[in-house]
């Protein structure tokens, strides 16, 4: 709204204002138009309407009320903010509230545990009420817990399922049809039943890739099974006494326990029945010294847990007709007795041939064995150097 300038005849002063007039300098009184006023009336009522009071001409108060409602409410004509309570607002340059809304996750600063002052000591604080004390904790229910890894090390929580594992039954069973089965990690603490019926051959994991001690792989190999040859691709395999093993082979209804010994890069053969011709009980072997022909081959020795020592040796007969031979391994006493026998037959029997062999007592001893052999053919008892005996002596 404007002072009336445009309204002809009202006689505003040339500042454009309005005038009582001055008779004396021939100034005329201005005149009110009703445009004018009604405008002015409008724009004065236009107030108090916005501020939710009805007009009345008795109250000449009512621009003031309206003035101070609008102030206070902050709305206008352009402001909609609907009544109620407000987390996030925004205020305009004039201070008026022309926004509200309600704080999220994204409006509050980051800040970390340890910027927080005066935090509560305990649970309670926090408002729990129903935790275990790490103290002596006791738990109702059936709680669970992470089972760990078989034979894991560690300080975790042993579960059922973990002892079950490694203390109450074997982890697994694996049954063994192939010719050939190569066994992984996965195998440790299994057992393994194998049931092929022809010849097959079953390759222990490899020891780099173990881990941990204290793993074992249990085989049975069943009745109706064929045997088993026992393979490894690193270290060696050595019975309980520490003898070492070469293409050891399972029988059928035999059981091994294998465990592996990381320390020395090996595995040893510590248990089942397969085990007890390598314990210190039924200690066996071929002698220092003597060739390597096997348990079953010319020189060897077999111990029994009674303290009972078997030893057998192969010689040929000198010019006197007797076999000196040295003993595998030892006697801690002196032997008892033995026997002698012919150990090539096909050169010394005949139709008309034979020899005679006897175990020596008094030539032998602790470490050493001796024996006689004798010809017998048409000229009658003779000396012959070079045939071929077989003495086997026991003692303890």
């Amino acid at each position: 709204m404007d002072y009336p300038f445009s309204e002809p005849g009202v006689d505003l002063t040339p500042a454009g204002r309005f005038t009582d007039g001055d008779p004396a300098a021939g100034i005329p009184p201005s005149r009110d138009p009703a445009s004018w006023a009604n405008a002015v009336t409008e724009e004065i009522l236009a107030v108090v309407r916005a501020a939710g009071i009805t007009p009345d001409e008795h109250i000449h108060t009512q621009l003031l009320e309206a003035i101070r409602e609008l102030i206070i409410s902050g709305s206008d004509g352009d402001v909609e903010v609907a009544p109620g309570l407000y987390t996030k607002v925004k205020v305009d340059d004039r201070g008026r509230v022309i926004w509200g809304g309600q704080l999220t996750q994204g409006d509050l600063p980051a800040i970390s545990f340890s910027q927080i002052e005066n935090k509560p000591t305990t649970v309670e604080g926090y408002g729990i009420t129903d935790a275990a004390p790490i103290n002596s904790p006791e738990f109702t229910g059936t709680p669970k817990a992470p089972a760990p890894p078989a034979f894991s090390d560690s300080k975790q929580i042993a579960t059922t399922h973990f002892v079950r594992e490694a203390l109450g039954n074997y982890s697994k069973v694996v049954t063994h049809f192939l010719s050939v089965t190569h066994l992984s990690t996965s195998s440790l603490g299994a057992f393994v039943n194998a049931r092929n019926t022809s010849p097959s051959i079953i390759t222990l994991p490899n020891l780099s890739d173990i881990y941990w001690d204290g793993a074992i792989i249990t085989i049975l190999v069943a009745k109706e099974a064929g045997p088993v040859t026992i393979q490894f691709f690193e270290g060696d395999l050595v019975g309980a006494n520490g003898q070492q093993l070469h293409d050891w082979t399972l029988r059928p209804s035999q059981l091994a326990h294998f465990w592996p010994d990381l320390a020395r890069n090996r595995w040893v053969l510590y248990g089942g029945d397969a085990a007890l011709g390598y314990t210190a009980s039924f200690a066996s072997g071929w002698g220092d010294g003597l060739p390597i022909t096997g348990l079953l081959g010319e020189w060897g020795y077999q111990t029994l847990p009674s303290g009972l020592i078997m030893q057998w040796v192969t010689g040929k007969t000198d010019i006197e007709g007797y076999i000196h031979a040295a003993l595998p391994i030892e006697f801690p006493n002196s032997p008892l007795w033995g026997l002698a026998t012919d150990a090539e037959p096909a050169l010394t029997f005949g139709d008309t041939r034979a020899s005679v062999w006897a175990y020596d007592p008094i030539g032998s001893n602790a470490t050493h064995v001796t024996a006689s052999g004798r010809c017998i053919d048409s000229t009658g008892v003779r000396l012959v150097a070079n045939m071929k005996g077989r003495i086997v002596v026991w003692g303890h």
